[in-house]
């Protein structure tokens, strides 16, 4: 008689299982059990924290906008200075040694910040200038 309660039961079990009753009434019966027994007790001071978090994540969101619209001035700015520079010596004819230097240092500054290929033809076409007056060149070679 044994022997045929436990090949019942072990059907039941199978059966039951096969189903997943038992998935259910193990689940069941721990979720009862945490609620009763909470693992992880409120402290108001991660609500705090929390707030303070999303408080700062608005403040650096905030400050990236800014840093964003800063870069494309100094961007614009950069390229009219080189515009300008450019204009007024291809004007001349000629720039000197320390004038291409100059424009060299503002085209790097407008290039490390993202200055797109419009910069880079002007610094180019300046840096190809002559670099002293024709009257300057005609001087020296009338020596």
């Amino acid at each position: 008689m044994k022997f045929l309660s436990v090949e019942v039961l072990t059907m039941v079990a199978t059966i039951l299982g096969s189903n997943g009753i038992i998935y259910l009434i193990a689940k069941t019966m721990l979720t009862r059990w945490e609620s009763k027994h909470p693992i992880v007790v409120h402290d108001e001071r991660f609500d705090e924290l929390d707030r303070r978090v999303t408080e700062l994540r608005s403040q650096v969101d905030a400050l990236r906008a800014t840093q964003r619209i800063l870069r494309a001035a100094v961007i614009e700015l950069a390229y009219l200075r080189i515009a300008d520079k450019h204009e007024r010596y291809l004007h001349r004819g000629w720039a000197t040694p320390n004038e291409k230097r100059v424009v060299q240092r503002i085209y790097d500054a407008y290039h490390s910040l993202g200055g797109n290929g419009t910069g880079s033809e002007l610094n180019r076409e300046v840096q190809t200038m002559p670099s002293y007056s024709p009257d300057e060149l005609n001087s020296e070679s009338n020596k």
